[in-house]
This record gives C-alpha cells, structure tokens and sequence, in this order.
C-alpha cells in the first residue's frame, strides 16, 4: 500500500531530471499512484451516500454489488460479505458495547423502531369506599397510607369514568394495583413510533 509520501520519493527518483525518462520509471510513477488511490478506503470501511434509485439500479446488481463506477463495492444488505445494514443506525463501540460480533452473520443489534412501554407499575392516588369494611384512601405515594393485605374497591376518576380497582398488597411495601373495566383509552399504534427524524441514506462498503 503506497502511501502520499511514497508516491513522492518515487516522482522525485524517477521524473527528477526531466530528460531521458524511460518507459520503465513513467510507469513504477503511475502505478505507485493508482496504488495510493486504491488504498484511500480499505476492505470493510462504510460510505454513506446521498443518491436516487436510478443511482443505484445503474451502479449496482440484483445482489447490491457494485458495477460501473461502484465497482469494488457493495450495498450493506448481508449479501456478498457485507453485514444487512437495512433500517438500522450505526452505536459506536465502546464501555456500553464491548463487541461489534465476531463474523460478518453475527453481528451485535439491539433496538426497535416500535414503541415498546417499559415494564412498570402505576400507583393511583384516588378515595373510595372499601368492600371488606376497611376505612381510608387508596396508596396515594406516601409512607403513611400503606395497606396490610388486599381489598377491592370501585371508584371514579379524574374524568368521572368508573372503573375496578383491585390491589395486591405486601405487608410494608407500597400496593400495586391493576384497573380492569377502565372505559377509555388514548395513544397511537406502536407500529414506526419510535424512530428519530430520519432522512433515507445508502450505506455501502468497500470490498
């Protein structure tokens, strides 16, 4: 791999007098230059570019390797030794992510483009009347209004709908609590929720 400063000592030697060049010196020149254009992206590194999809029919087969003026690349979609890049943002490596997988089929993915809810517990601070004849409000957050053991009771809400509340308690723990018979609901499907704002790229690698 011909480096900047290699193609330069080679000009200097071979073309330094300007005279009686032979055809043997002009071509070490040359080759030491196409050597050093070769070598400016190596086997693996990503591009990322800005292109049509005529752009891409004309400069690429059926497979995503590169023809044309492509050629020596290859579209990043798992086929011809590249890793399937499709609809997926680059996390760098590091403390987070320790490994970038060890062949070109395993590598290290996560994430999803759906909105996923994160497993959690909800506690509502409301006031009802309690069906085991036992007095008070339900958990409202505080370390004073703890239940010792389970009961169920109906009460409204901020919106005036009715709905079931069961609870589970432990003794000196907060109660979790579940609503069944709730008669409303809000919100979109899950589906593309939770992608940034995107613009569509071309991630190919050079072969």
């Amino acid at each position: 791999m011909a480096t900047y400063n290699d193609v330069l000592s080679i000009i200097s030697a071979n073309l330094a007098d300007g005279t009686g060049i032979t055809a043997d010196l002009h071509r070490a020149v040359e080759e030491a230059l196409l050597d050093f254009a070769n070598s400016q992206w190596l086997t693996g590194d990503i591009k990322e570019i800005d292109c049509t999809d005529d752009y891409i029919t004309a400069n690429f087969d059926g497979t995503g390797l590169g023809i044309n003026e492509r050629e020596g690349w290859a579209i990043c979609n798992g086929q011809n030794e590249t890793r399937n890049r499709n609809g997926r943002v680059s996390v760098a490596y590091g403390t987070s992510f320790p490994s970038v997988g060890d062949t070109v089929n395993d590598p290290v993915l996560g994430g999803s483009k759906d909105a996923v809810v994160v497993s959690h517990t909800h506690y509502v601070a409301v006031s009802g009347s309690q069906t085991n004849g036992n007095a008070g409000s339900l958990y409202d957050g505080s370390d004073a209004n703890r239940f010792e053991r389970g009961l169920s009771t109906r009460a409204f809400d901020a919106s005036g709908d009715v709905f079931d509340y069961e609870l589970v308690s432990v003794a000196g723990q907060p109660n979790a609590g579940k609503t069944s018979n709730a008669t409303g609901s809000n919100g979109v499907s899950g589906t593309d929720q939770n992608m940034q704002p995107y613009i569509v790229t071309l991630f190919i690698q050079k072969l």
